[in-house]
């Protein structure tokens, strides 16, 4: 099993070295005013990945897409498992549906066995 760690701040569609854990902080509001900010990190072995959400902010419905053509998930802090090696993107989206404001990230994680 091949395992790296790593502590980086990443920005939109930064690829990621592999086989990592990353923690990753995001604010695309250039206004402010959703006050949510992206934050998590994740941590790959071989093809399984455990996200842990770090988001703080005001929001009341996360969702993470892993890019892998498989469901959205929206458990704070989800583990997945890649059916193939390869590139993917993922995203996690945090929103807050009282007011709509709404703060996305996306990055590549790179899995293989």
């Amino acid at each position: 099993m091949k395992n790296v760690t790593l502590v980086l701040i990443a920005t939109l569609l930064t690829v990621f070295t592999p086989c990592v854990n990353i923690t990753a902080t995001n604010n695309l509001d250039t206004s402010d005013d959703c006050k949510i900010n992206i934050a998590f990190e994740y941590d790959v072995q071989d093809l399984r990945v455990q996200f842990t959400n770090a988001i703080t902010g005001m929001f009341d419905s996360l969702t993470w897409d892993f890019g892998d053509n498989t469901a959205i998930s929206t458990e704070d802090n989800p583990t997945h498992a890649y059916k193939d090696e390869g590139t993917y993107t993922f995203c996690v989206t945090a929103k807050n549906t009282s007011n709509g404001c709404e703060e996305r990230f996306c990055g590549e994680v790179h899995v293989f066995k």
